[in-house]
């Protein structure tokens, strides 16, 4: 039987890992780093359907596409095409761990999407992906969140405003500024992280969080030599205080709070937990060497008996979502 499979092309997509809520914006902040992140080839079937045809690196991951977060969002693209006789094959090489807190599934859904939209011929343009991806959030953790999505998609700082009526907003990043991300080697797992979160949060704490994520983006905003002055430092500061989740998040991670006070003293302006964790982000001004604070992370992990971690050095607003080398 004629699959079709001899005659169609792979096209590959990488999408990068990214680092979500931000501290203070729980579920609608992200930005995506460099170096990790998650490749999915996919070509046209006649076989109608998603099929997972190959896994790699060392992921055990559904392979059931209803299950699978680099394959539910191509389901939804077909059921939106209208299509029955086309299908899709693709093959999955995760880069980014799981359980990483380094969004893994949304950097698996990004990649999958983008592979099919161009195997499928480009039906759709790259802010109509964003809808499609969020499937691949439902499937690993049950919600529609979007702040892992769009800064793999669309690379940068992103704020989402919406999920349901995507609106989605890029958020200027300071020029010089850095993150460092260390990732030790203990998996949490999103729903585990999602569910143990309060329902309600005191009026006071609401006030004050929003505060700080107003006075975070208006920083952002800053240009030119004014992100050089002190007050636009202590700015960013003073906002990237986490209220809401951090708290009741943070005894997941072993030394967090040591881990946290390491990046500070060293002058890093504020570090958090990314998504939701184990890894911690760092914020680095310019003229902030990131090699002594990488290294005081880490001894601060290996003082809570986490002797194995990896890390990142990065700029804040890294490329998003690109299509790599097709066979033709």
């Amino acid at each position: 039987m004629n699959t079709g499979l001899m005659k169609a092309s792979w096209h590959a997509a990488f999408a990068p890992a990214t680092v979500a809520n931000v501290n203070v914006g729980f579920d609608v902040l992200g930005f995506a780093i460099e170096g990790p992140g998650d490749r999915v080839r996919a070509r046209r079937s006649d076989r109608p359907g998603v099929h997972i045809s190959k896994v790699e690196g060392g992921v055990d991951v559904p392979l059931d596409p209803l299950k699978n977060t680099a394959t539910r969002g191509i389901i939804t693209m077909l059921d939106r095409m209208g299509t029955t006789r086309t299908g899709i094959e693709i093959e999955i090489l995760k880069g980014v761990p799981r359980g990483s807190g380094l969004g893994g599934s949304a950097s698996s859904a990004v990649a999958g999407v983008f592979a099919a939209n161009a195997a499928l011929g480009m039906p759709f343009q790259r802010e109509d992906l964003f809808e499609f991806a969020l499937e691949g959030e439902v499937a690993a953790s049950g919600a529609r969140h979007g702040d892992n999505v769009a800064p793999a998609l669309f690379g940068g700082l992103q704020l989402v405003l919406d999920v349901d009526a995507p609106r989605i907003l890029r958020i200027p990043v300071p020029p010089g500024m850095r993150a460092v991300v260390v990732h030790p080697n203990v998996e949490i797992e999103t729903r585990q992280a999602r569910g143990i979160l309060s329902p309600t949060v005191p009026l006071a704490t609401h006030v004050r969080q929003s505060a700080r994520l107003g006075a975070f983006i208006a920083a952002c905003h800053a240009t030119g030599s004014e992100v050089s002055l002190p007050k636009y430092r202590a700015l960013l500061k003073h906002a990237l205080e986490d209220l809401v989740v951090e708290p009741q998040r943070k005894h997941l991670i072993p030394g967090f709070d040591q881990v946290r006070l390491a990046a500070v003293s060293l002058g890093a302006l504020a570090a958090g937990i990314s998504g939701s964790g184990p890894s911690v982000f760092a914020w680095l001004p310019p003229g902030v060497a990131p090699e002594p604070i990488l290294l005081a992370m880490k001894r601060a992990f290996l003082q809570a008996g986490i002797d194995d971690c990896r890390s990142y050095v990065t700029p804040i607003g890294a490329e998003g979502a690109r299509m790599l080398a097709s066979d033709g």
